[in-house]
Formats: structure tokens, C-alpha cells, sequence
């Protein structure tokens, strides 16, 4: 998808040389009275423009797509990114590809990712890890690719991006994402607004695929809510483009039950990773706060981040370090667009091209997530351009590194009595397994990998322990030998991806209460009173 510094410079001096000898071969076919020879050119490439998302290199452009191309060029960091992106690896595999793009309610403007099955009932949604994207999901092709690996399974994909990821776009305007404001967000954001939105936009689009448009007219203008229905008839044939679709997200009262229960709702199974397993808890426990229907049937959490009392040696040593200055002084941690990007996408191409290089940077990153060395998924091309287009705020490390300190699962302490009540309206935030203790109503299974060295397994085990008190047959878990972090996602094998599938179809006694549209307000101990606002606007 793109070359190093050391392969550009390469290839310029074959040009250098290239273009000597046909100096010197003109010369001497002059002196002999021989025609000249035409200067050799370097052919140049198609040009990517801003834009347009269409263009597949291995085709012919047609005039239609020609006319769309018109503009300005790409940025740099798209031009050397071109190809990685989910569309075009979905495209290539031979499959349907919808994107939606999703308005969360403090303004982030977020992109969905979809391998559409319009018909089916089933869908599985995909939350990516820090430091990622939906990108984890099918980067590895039909053969390994979760993604792809569910919709071959019959179920409608949908993948999301947590804020901070891709074009990192704010109502407020494109360039807040340079600016301290846009990453001024914590965890909880993560799961109480960015999972909420996009899990709303799923159920209302399968709701309105199903034919129940008029019932669900009221929560939004139609435009917001397109759903393509008349591309229906050719959802599943491979290639086929969907246009974006732009959504916004449902107030706290129209997510609440007010808003109409479908006759038949998606049965929707959560699967998340890392990160997005932390936001998966807590959009659960928000949920149950607020009242309000999850609308998730089912969820797999695979390696999920949240609660941790042992973490690598690495972060042991950088941590308090980090939580003591660089995440006072900058807001994110992230490479910023465009040309950043593009320098840093040559550098891990030169990298990733010396064998040296490659194996040094395989075992400092088996060092903090686990893994083989010699066959290291992050050592991918792939993997490794995928992090420069993702990023994190400061907060969320620090939230992470407090409750390690703590050894606990909670919300953002925001250091003030004040500041705590005018977020949580209690004067210390919420212990989110203590809420998802008294409350969970669905099936959730636990997965941990004895190879893992960023989350342990015993961590993960723990909570399962926990919650299995109150509600043993409602939550399972899985400790696979030898699996390391991100082997859940970049390196999924038959024999996990048929774990996921297995606890993906489960459905429980829970499945009543979530037919009622309605979160548990009653349970031994009875719910936590504490509301949660968004600080980040």
C-alpha cells in the first residue's frame, strides 16, 4: 500500500541509472547516425481523490467514476493509506460493504461500518480495542476476518469506531479534531455515548428494514434515518455500494422507552475487544442506570479491558511517569493527519521491510501484549498502518491507570466533590461491576488468553467470578492456552471464531426481559441511583 524511505530512495537511483544509460547510449547512437531514443518516463499513478471512496486500482475507471475524481488530491496520509481502508478490504474479499456515519449526542460524528444482510434478523456488532479500528475485523480477509466470518454465518455486520478514530470529525467543524477540545473525553464517553448511538442507529435502521418506518417516524427526520430499503433486493451480491448514511443520535428520552418496541426487534449479539469490552460494560451499567433498554441480546467479550491488577512490567515502569506528565500536557495520544501520517506510514514500511528491525519491533510489542515473536500479528503491514489512523485521549489512560491503582472498575473521577456530582450527580463515580452485579439481565461470556500479558486472564476471570454470585447462569468463560492479545482480532483462528459463534446464539431466560424493551429496575440490593452527563462538550 505504500514504500519506505529506504525503497523510494532505491528506486530513484535505478531511475538515476536508468536514465545515465540512455544518456550515454544516445550518445553513442548519434555519433553513429542511428535514430535517438525515447527518454524513458516514469508512469505515474492514478491519482486518489478527496473524496472518493469507489476507486478499486485492479479496475478499469469508467467515465461515470472519471467524473467523480474531479477535485482536489487527497491528502498525503490518505494517498500512502490508500487501500487499508475497511471499504476497500471488504470490497476486494468480495463482499457488500454500507457505511453510516453516526451523530453521538455531545456531537462526535462517528463511522459505522456494515457487511449488510438487509433481511436477516440476526446481527452481530463488532466494538474494536484502543489504538484500533473496525479495520480489526476484516484485515485479515475472509479466511481469518471476524467480520467476514459472521456474515458468512448469516448474520448483518455492523463494526464500530469509538471517537478518536479515522477522520475524527466534530459537528463544531473538522478542525476541533487538532485541538484539545475534540479529545477532551474519558472511557465512559466511549461506552455511555459512542456505544449508545451506534447501537441505536443498528436498531432503528433493522427496525425500519423490517417495515416498521411509520412507527419510528417520530424519533428523527426520514433523511437521518435512511435505510436504503430500496437496495434491498440487492444487499447480499458481492461489490455492491450502499450510500452513506447519515444518522444522529437518539435523546436520552427517545432512547429511553418511549421509544417504540419493533413487533419482532434485532437480535443483536455484542461482540467486543479489549477496550471496546471495557465500553461494552459500561454502556450496559449506563444503561441500567438511566432506565433505559440496551437493546443487546447477548454480548462476547473477548480479552476486555476495565478491571486490572496486573499489568506488564513496561507499563508498571512508564506509567506513573506518563500519568504524571505527558498526559497533563498533551490531550491525545496519536499521530495527526495527513503528512505526520504519511512520514510515520514510510517509517513502519522501512521497518517492517528490514528483518532486523521487524524482529526488534515484534519482541518489544510481545513485550507489552503478548505473543509469538517470530509470527507476531502486529508485525503486519497492515496492522501497523492501521494505528496511525487511530488514536486516544489522555483521559482514557489516566481513567485506565487509576483503576489499576485502585484495583477497580469505575467511572472518571473528575478529583472534586463538585465536579464528580455535576457529572454523576453523586460525589464519587459509579463501580460499574457493582451495577452490572445487581442488574445483568443478558448472557455475557468471558474471554482470556493465557498468553495475553496486557490483560490477564486472572483479571478477566475475576469479574466473571464476580458477577457469577448473583447471576451464575447468565455468564461463562474461556481461557485459551497460549492466545495473546490481539489473536483475538488479527490472528482469530476456526477454533476461537466458533467459540464467539457458539456463545453468539445463546439466549437464556434473559431473552423474556429483553423482549419487554425494558432495563431491570429490581433486583436484591436494588439499582444505584447515579446519572450520567457528558463532560466533553
Amino acid at each position: 500500500p505504500t514504500t519506505g524511505y529506504l525503497e523510494d530512495f532505491q528506486i530513484r537511483v535505478l531511475l538515476a541509472l536508468d536514465c545515465m544509460g540512455w544518456v550515454i547510449r544516445s550518445i553513442v547512437r548519434g555519433l553513429f547516425g542511428m535514430p535517438s531514443l525515447e527518454r524513458p518516463r516514469l508512469q505515474r499513478q492514478q491519482p486518489v481523490r478527496a473524496g472518493f471512496s469507489k476507486y478499486d486500482p485492479a479496475q478499469p475507471l469508467s467515465s461515470g467514476e472519471a467524473k467523480e475524481m474531479e477535485g482536489p488530491l487527497a491528502p498525503p496520509g490518505e494517498r500512502c493509506l490508500r487501500g487499508l481502508d475497511v471499504e476497500s478490504i471488504v470490497r476486494r474479499a468480495g463482499y457488500p460493504y454500507e457505511s453510516h456515519t453516526v451523530e453521538t449526542e455531545d456531537g462526535y460524528i462517528l463511522q459505522v461500518d456494515r457487511i449488510p444482510r438487509r433481511g436477516r434478523h440476526r446481527v452481530m456488532f463488532l466494538q474494536h480495542g484502543i489504538l484500533d479500528t473496525s479495520h480489526a475485523w476484516v484485515s485479515g480477509g475472509a479466511a481469518v476476518g471476524l467480520g467476514f466470518r459472521a456474515f458468512d454465518k448469516g448474520y448483518d455486520v455492523w463494526m464500530g469506531n469509538f471517537r478518536g478514530t479515522g477522520n475524527r470529525l466534530h459537528v463544531r467543524g473538522t478542525k476541533r479534531s487538532e485541538t484539545a477540545k475534540y479529545w477532551k473525553f474519558t472511557l465512559d464517553d466511549h461506552g455511555a455515548l459512542d456505544m449508545r448511538a451506534m447501537i441505536d442507529t443498528v436498531f432503528i435502521v433493522k427496525s425500519q428494514e423490517h417495515g416498521e418506518r411509520d412507527r419510528f417516524s417520530s424519533i428523527s427526520d426520514a433523511s437521518d434515518w435512511s435505510s436504503g430499503q430500496s437496495e434491498a433486493e440487492d444487499a447480499d451480491k458481492p461489490g455492491k455500494i450502499y450510500p452513506t448514511n447519515r444518522h444522529k443520535a437518539l435523546s436520552k428520552s427517545k432512547a429511553g422507552s418511549k421509544l417504540p418496541l419493533p413487533s419482532v426487534p434485532p437480535d443483536i449479539t455484542l461482540v467486543a475487544h479489549s477496550m471496546g469490552g471495557a465500553g461494552a460494560m459500561i454502556y450496559l451499567a449506563n444503561s441500567y442506570l438511566e432506565a433505559n433498554p440496551h437493546r443487546i441480546s447477548r454480548a462476547v467479550l473477548l480479552s476486555p479491558a476495565g478491571y486490572h491488577t496486573q499489568v506488564p512490567l513496561f507499563c508498571r515502569m512508564t506509567g506513573p511517569i506518563i500519568n504524571a506528565t505527558l498526559a497533563n500536557w498533551i490531550p491525545a495520544f496519536c499521530v495527526p493527519h495527513g503528512t505526520a501520517q504519511a512520514i510515520m506510514a514510510k517509517f513502519v514500511a522501512d521497518m517492517l521491510s528490514l528483518p532486523a528491525l521487524k524482529d526488534l519491533f515484534s519482541f518489544l510489542i510481545a513485550g507489552v501484549i503478548g505473543g509469538t515473536v517470530s509470527s507476531h500479528p502486529a508485525s503486519s503491514p497492515r496492522v501497523a498502518h492501521n494505528s496511525l489512523t487511530s488514536g486516544t485521549s489522555s483521559q482514557v489512560f489516566k481513567q485506565f491507570w487509576a483503576n489499576f491503582r485502585s484495583g477497580s472498575f469505575k467511572g472518571f473521577d473528575y478529583g472534586s466533590g463538585l465536579h464528580n456530582k455535576r457529572v454523576w450527580g453523586a460525589t464519587s463515580p459509579p463501580d460499574y461491576l457493582k451495577v452490572l452485579e445487581s442488574n445483568l439481565d443478558i448472557p455475557l461470556h468471558f474471554v482470556g488468553g493465557s498468553g495475553d500479558t496486557l490483560i490477564a486472564s486472572a483479571d478477566i476471570k475475576a469479574v466473571h467470578n464476580r458477577l457469577a454470585i448473583r447471576s451464575p447462569h447468565l455468564v461463562s468463560f474461556k481461557n485459551w492456552t497460549g492466545r495473546a492479545h490481539i489473536d483475538f482480532t488479527y490472528g482469530l483462528d476456526t477454533e476461537m471464531a466458533d467459540d464467539v459463534f457458539k456463545h453468539g446464539g445463546l439466549v437464556g431466560a434473559a431473552r423474556k426481559l429483553r423482549r419487554n424493551g425494558l432495563a431491570k429496575s429490581t433486583k436484591k440490593g436494588g439499582p444505584i441511583s447515579i446519572k450520567y452527563h457528558s463532560s466533553s462538550k
